[in-house]
């Protein structure tokens, strides 16, 4: 008679909180002033694939930082695990705010190809580690509980709404684009004009986040593209990506 098999490892607060915090990134992303500049620009296309790669290098560092203390395989990952820890949340390691920054900076510049000028990425990492901070409590406490780990906290709830908010009004701000340059007529540049004092009271409401109340409108600088290096043999030779971010 073969010995009854293992129970099967219960998921720790860190893997249960990744989706919920994977989700609220990208919220908080889309109520971004700078971002949604740059996207309105059109700089990294139309944000999609750029925010999806900012959420992922974002949620990664997290994760790395929450699951490399007892795990790290060499002194060099334990090393960075540590360097990276500023705090932890309910025996979680956090990352440190600085290189939260960092790793905004570096994906906003290779995805967009956009240099921040106006320091909005500090009140975004803030937002970020209370966000993951909220997170780790609420799995943690619903683990205690026993009662299901899908729940959004309220500051998550908050982004998921002014985000909402923010598509929305994008989306009119599109429209309304597009209808004005199809019918390049005067009659609906009242109605227009209109539209858009209501959109901007909406951004106004909208920008109070967290971290950026009354901030002046973003700075962005588009980052200058190298010039072509050719060889001689008359070849164009691929230049690699700017580093920088997370190591």
């Amino acid at each position: 008679m073969s010995a009854p098999s293992a129970p099967a490892p219960q998921p720790s607060a860190e893997d249960l909180a990744l989706g919920l915090f994977a989700r609220a990134s990208l919220d908080l992303f889309d109520v971004w002033p700078a971002l949604r500049l740059a996207i309105s620009h059109g700089w990294g296309g139309n944000g999609t694939q750029g925010k999806t790669a900012l959420a992922e290098d974002v949620v990664d560092l997290f994760y790395t930082v929450a699951t490399s203390g007892g795990a790290a395989s060499s002194a060099t990952a334990a090393a960075t695990a540590a360097a990276s820890t500023s705090t932890q949340e309910g025996g979680v390691p956090i990352p440190a705010q600085d290189e939260v920054e960092q790793t905004l900076l570096y994906v906003i510049g290779n995805e967009f190809d956009v240099d921040l000028e106006d320091g909005s990425e500090a009140a975004i990492a803030r937002d970020l580690i209370k966000l993951w901070r909220e997170c780790i409590q609420r799995v943690q406490a619903q683990l205690a509980s026993g009662a299901p780990t899908s729940d959004e906290g309220p500051l998550a709830k908050d982004f998921r709404e002014r985000a909402e908010r923010a598509r929305a009004q994008d989306g009119q701000q599109r429209f309304a684009a597009q209808r004005q340059g199809g019918q390049g007529g005067d009659d609906d540049d009242d109605e227009t004009t209109s539209e858009e004092d209501d959109d901007d009271d909406e951004l106004d409401e909208d920008d109070e986040m967290e971290g950026v109340i009354d901030e002046p409108v973003p700075q962005l600088v588009e980052a200058q593209r190298p010039e072509p290096v050719v060889d001689e043999d008359g070849f164009e030779l691929v230049q690699p990506k700017k580093k920088g971010g997370r190591k």
